[in-house]
């Protein structure tokens, strides 16, 4: 998927897309002085993501995942209809898969002050976190709400899932 941050390497030079013609014959593309963010894949380990929490507190994906559970990432903003159309659904995923599932939210884009008062109004009890622009990239989050399952060994299982693939998995 395209985006206007994706960025490649060749040899040792981080090189980002500016252009793609629409037909894909070619491509323009600049030198970045950019750090590398490898783009992740299913199956690969993210155990050792670290999150931001709400509370300013910094824990890796290992650190909130309890063990034997799968994890869902739920990116999501107080902004995204979507976002807010899935939550009963998150809520009844939470509810009927607790034994098996930790959701953790990644919010994107909001003060900080915004993100407590929804959580609130919309009774969420579950882990949230600030979604940074590094997860963001890392992940190739391109929209929202965006759901990936990570397994019981801290690796990707599925990246941009429905809920109902993922209760379907889980079952």
């Amino acid at each position: 998927v395209y985006t206007d941050s994706l960025q490649f390497k060749i040899g040792d030079q981080v090189y980002r897309f500016l252009e793609i013609e629409p037909t894909g014959r070619f491509a323009i593309m600049r030198k970045s002085q950019g750090k590398y963010i490898k783009p992740v894949d299913v199956g690969d380990d993210i155990s050792n993501l670290e999150i931001q929490l709400i509370s300013g507190e910094t824990k890796t994906l290992k650190e909130l995942k309890p063990a034997n559970k799968y994890v869902l990432l739920d990116f999501w903003g107080t902004w995204c209809s979507g976002c807010i159309q899935q939550m009963p659904y998150l809520h009844e995923l939470s509810e009927s898969k607790k034994d098996k599932l930790q959701i953790i939210g990644l919010n994107f884009s909001d003060e900080l002050e915004n993100v407590k008062d929804f959580l609130v109004k919309h009774k969420i009890d579950w882990v949230n976190g600030i979604a940074s622009s590094a997860i963001i990239e890392k992940l190739r989050v391109t929209g929202f709400p965006r759901y990936v399952l990570i397994d019981k060994n801290g690796k990707i299982k599925i990246m941009n899932a429905t809920i109902h693939e993922i209760e379907e998995l889980l079952d």
